[in-house]
């Protein structure tokens, strides 16, 4: 009997602490996990466990696909040994939102930053520029270009 009430306790405790927002850990650190994710297999692209093709395009394999909203990286590869990815997370036109991750992040956060990004015609890379937004985790920037 006394099993049965503190496991209630527990629940109502549990529920009560939902309700009262003490659960937004979670969501932050699932958040993370996420970015740790994307992290990952954005140093995998710029590794060359995934395959590149000439133009600086890489198809995602499915286990990476959710990373990028066309099932695309983007690859500029710099003389210094630089490396940086872009994953779409939307596209509108010339108009693209994402994440942009560096193997040799600068020391001090860029503000804009010339990469590999999809063409307008939807088909290929082309040069861009993106502002960066933010920086989630070292070396992983977000990023948006056009308005």
């Amino acid at each position: 009997m006394m099993r049965i009430g503190i496991w209630a306790l527990a629940a109502a405790l549990a529920a009560a602490l939902a309700m009262a927002g003490g659960c937004k850990k979670s969501s932050s650190s699932s958040a993370a996990a996420a970015d740790e994710r994307l992290l990952h297999g954005a140093a995998a692209i710029a590794s060359g466990r995934v395959a590149v093709g000439k133009d600086g395009v890489a198809d995602l394999p499915q286990t990476m696909q959710s990373y990028s909203s066309n099932q695309k990286a983007y690859v500029k590869k710099e003389a210094d040994g630089t490396t940086w990815v872009l994953l779409p997370q939307s596209i509108d036109g010339s108009n693209v939102k994402g994440l942009l991750y560096c193997n040799h992040p600068p020391d001090a956060r860029p503000t804009t930053v010339k990469v590999l990004g999809p063409k307008a015609s939807g088909s290929g890379a082309a040069p861009m520029q993106v502002t960066v937004d933010g920086e989630p985790q070292p070396g992983l920037y977000s990023v948006h270009s056009g308005g």
